[in-house]
């Protein structure tokens, strides 16, 4: 057995292992540069999409599917109510050397002064509706008679909604039930 081959194999695995490591080595850094700046890309894309007030870059759509299976629907209720839902909320991001391609869809639903807590569900409720054209007098009316106290205005609020309504599980762990 000749003892110069096998230090001849041990050389040439060494020779190839440190190339292997310098390959790597550089591949690793131009990778992670690459990785880094997908990073940032992203990072800024994601800030230009949750800001509250849109820059430029973003545009709002109303194309997209629950929109347009909402608009049917949404269209006389705007008609018939006070209520506006506005559907134009996807906003869309394109995707360039700066920015990655992203879509958000941000709510325009949220109410705007604390009163529309209850006021803007209230017009969903068709009890709410009935409640104006005079069925609560009608109602009160009704309530005078002995079997039907249950009717009074103190107990049967027409077309109300509560905005502080809170889970009975919330309410037992602040107080004991």
């Amino acid at each position: 057995m000749n003892y110069q081959q096998r230090g001849q194999s041990l050389l040439e695995a060494l020779g190839f292992l440190m190339v292997l490591s310098l390959l790597l080595g550089s591949l690793w850094q131009q990778f992670f540069g690459q990785a880094e700046r997908a990073q940032l890309r992203l990072e800024h894309s994601r800030s230009l999409l949750w800001q509250v007030i849109a820059e430029s870059p973003l545009e709002s759509s109303r194309n997209y599917t629950a929109a347009q299976a909402l608009s049917p629907i949404l269209q006389p209720l705007a008609q018939w109510t006070n209520l506006t839902l506005p559907l134009q909320n996807l906003r869309v991001l394109d995707d360039n050397e700066t920015t990655a391609a992203l879509a958000r869809l941000h709510d325009d639903w949220s109410p705007q002064q604390h009163d529309d807590l209850s006021r803007r569900p209230a017009q969903l409720v068709p009890m709410q509706h009935l409640q104006r054209f005079g069925l609560g007098h009608v109602v009160n009316v009704f309530s005078w008679l002995p079997m039907s106290r249950e009717f009074a205005r103190q107990s049967l609020r027409l077309g109300w909604v509560n905005d502080e309504a809170t889970p009975l599980p919330v309410v037992c762990e602040r107080t004991r039930c």
